[in-house]
Formats: structure tokens, sequence, C-alpha cells
């Protein structure tokens, strides 16, 4: 469900849904769990949405509506490198600000707790930012600033597992537990130096 067509309740609860998806994944949200958080019977949260499927649809909408809107931002006119540093840079800060999106995107059970219309939104994401990200690749080759020694297609795999690394270091905190742990910015700076076009010796 759109989020302008959602009411001021309907938004409470499913923005409780994803903080507490965040925490046991979409396969251990429960409805009674839920009701619980927000301090409702469970009945009460069934006079907003007719289903549990109906709330996990709308968690589903107002992650992937926040994720479209990071990664087809309009972004400047620079090189292709400078443009994909951008672009990591912002899915890092998103994925502090969206509960439930690192959740979602590790989970090996989505596909069986999703509604199909949910998963198809899911999927439309990605492929939309894999096209975004093959379009840069290929205008950074013309351009001689990405690598040329592979293609766009075998380059795409490397920069979408990065995004969801900087997802995973974003949500998981895993640098402040262990020191080796790279930041979203090391994991960047990497991404862009395997990307470069080898200076010719």
């Amino acid at each position: 469900m759109p989020e302008e067509k959602l009411t001021s309740r309907q938004l409470d609860i499913a923005y409780a849904a994803l903080a507490l998806i965040d925490k046991v994944g979409p396969q251990g949200l429960t409805t009674s769990a839920l009701a619980e958080q927000l301090g409702f019977t469970t009945g009460a949260l069934f006079r907003h949405f007719k289903s549990k499927d109906e709330i996990l649809s709308t968690c589903v909408h107002l992650l992937t509506s926040h994720m479209q809107t990071v990664i087809m931002a309009p972004e400047p006119e620079a090189s292709a490198t400078e443009r994909l540093r951008g672009r990591l840079l912002r899915i890092s800060e998103a994925s502090y600000e969206i509960p439930g999106l690192c959740s979602f995107m590790f989970s090996t059970q989505i596909a069986h707790v999703l509604p199909q219309e949910a998963l198809v939104r899911i999927m439309s994401t990605m492929m939309a930012g894999r096209e975004r990200t093959l379009q840069t690749l290929m205008e950074g080759q013309e351009e001689g600033t990405i690598r040329q020694d592979l293609s766009p297609e075998e380059l795409a795999p490397i920069v979408m597992a990065t995004m969801r690394h900087i997802i995973f270091v974003a949500r998981s905190s895993f640098t402040d537990r262990l020191p080796f742990a790279p930041t979203s910015t090391e994991l960047t700076e990497t991404l862009i130096a395997l990307l470069r076009q080898p200076e010719a010796s």
C-alpha cells in the first residue's frame, strides 16, 4: 500500500513491524508480538490491516520506496567512479535510517513468508539497482575511468555484492565489535580501487 494512502495509525504499525523485523527477521514477525510492542490487542491490529500479509506488504513497500529513492536519486555530473562512490555512501546512510532492511535482504526465508506482490516488488527494486549499475559501468568504460578487461556484466555482481555488504555492516554494527571489520567507507574505497582503469606501465 503506497505511503500516501496509509493512515497515521497504519504507518505507526508498519514502522513498528519493521523495527521488530530488524530484531527477529521477517519470518519471526507475529501479530501477537507486534500487538504487544504497540500496546494493542491482536484484534486491534486487524482493524487497520486485513492480515499479516498486508502488514508485510506494507513494510516492503516502505522499504523499497525508500531504496528506490536512494538508488535512483539524481546524481551530479561526475566520473562514473565518483557517481558510484556517492551511490554507495547514500546506501550506507540509508541503511542506518531504515530498520528491517538488512533482515529482509539477508533472510533465507522471505520467499516463504512474503506475499507474491511483495516479492515481486523486492525483485523489481534489485533489478532497477542492477540496471543503473550496469549503465554507470558502461559509461565509465567509455570515459576510460572503469577497467575494460572485464565487461560491465562481469563487474556488476562485484558492485552489487559490495552494496549488500555495506548494508550488512551498517546495520549489524560489526565495526564496533570487531576491530578488523571494514567500515562502509573502507569497503567503498576498496571497490572503487578495484574498478579503476589500471594505469599503463
